[in-house]
């Protein structure tokens, strides 16, 4: 059973669960093999909210984090960007869907090579390219040696990344 939010931070705002504008207090997380993402409905009466956020482009990031659990000290269960904005039938409510961060290092497929990397300067670069941070604390890193020359042909950074952690005995989830 998932976790109810205990609260969301949209853009550096907080709402949280019973203070009238986080609607019922659910939050839908899904996950797929391109992106995870997750919505929730506010309640916006005088568009207050809705008038302050910049319109999500490629330019235009708005952060939302999701926290879960029924404790004082809840965990994140979900970090992103906002993708979509928008009313819903009812009046005075909004829609927000965000997709997680790294959605670009899964969906866009690439061709080039690299001369003399690692595994874990590659992943250090593609984390950092996608606003994530890197947690190599579970990775033996003597078994992540430096590689020669690798190609990448139409596969995304993350594909490349399981693959060649996978060559190792590794793998790689975001967490």
């Amino acid at each position: 059973m998932a976790e109810k939010p205990y609260f969301i931070n949209l853009a550096g705002r907080i709402y949280q669960r019973g203070d009238g504008v986080m609607l019922g207090g659910d939050v839908t997380l899904s996950t797929g093999k391109r992106a995870s993402s997750a919505s929730i409905d506010l309640a916006d009466p005088r568009l207050e909210l809705l008038n302050s956020l910049p319109l999500p482009t490629r330019d235009t990031k708005i952060p939302m984090d999701v926290w879960g659990g029924f404790s004082l000290n809840p965990k994140r269960i979900f970090s992103g960007w906002v993708s979509q904005l928008s009313g819903t039938d009812a009046p005075g409510r909004i829609s927000v869907i965000a997709t997680d961060k790294l959605k670009g290092a899964r969906r866009k497929q690439r061709s080039r090579a690299l001369a003399e990397t690692s595994i874990e300067q590659l992943a250090k670069g593609i984390a950092k390219s996608m606003g994530v941070a890197l947690d190599t604390s579970n990775a033996d890193l003597t078994e992540l040696r430096a590689l020669g020359r690798v190609i990448q042909h139409g596969e995304s950074d993350h594909e490349l990344l399981e693959r060649l952690c996978s060559s190792v005995g590794h793998t790689v989830f975001a967490d």
